[in-house]
């Protein structure tokens, strides 16, 4: 995928996704695409994970997918509009992030 239609892709997932910020639906959503995304890359080598969290292990598509699912089960717990923003704003930048690596 050429850098112009990698940009594009960025685009329209973030133009997507501002009016459902605060569901926790989206939470797991984009969660989800950050796992998915963080596990293609670290297996084809792309980059190594600099999630401050994360510094230090192996993480393996096992670690990285248990605490996703932590992560997402503490919001979904919550139910905050305000948490559920900004965990959707944060995931969904490392998602896009993680795209333009591919």
């Amino acid at each position: 995928m050429n850098s112009a239609k990698r940009l594009a892709l960025v685009l329209a997932i973030a133009v997507a996704g501002c009016a459902t910020l605060k569901k926790r639906g989206t939470v797991a959503a984009r969660k989800a695409a950050d796992v998915v995304t963080t596990v293609a890359a670290l297996n084809s080598g792309c980059f190594v994970e600099a999630n401050r969290l994360l510094l230090g292990s192996m993480p393996g598509p096992g670690l990285i997918i248990g605490l996703s699912v932590a992560f997402v089960a503490v919001l979904w717990g919550l139910d905050d509009p305000k948490a559920n923003s900004v965990a959707s704003s944060i995931t969904c930048v490392a998602a896009e992030h993680n795209v333009l690596l591919l």
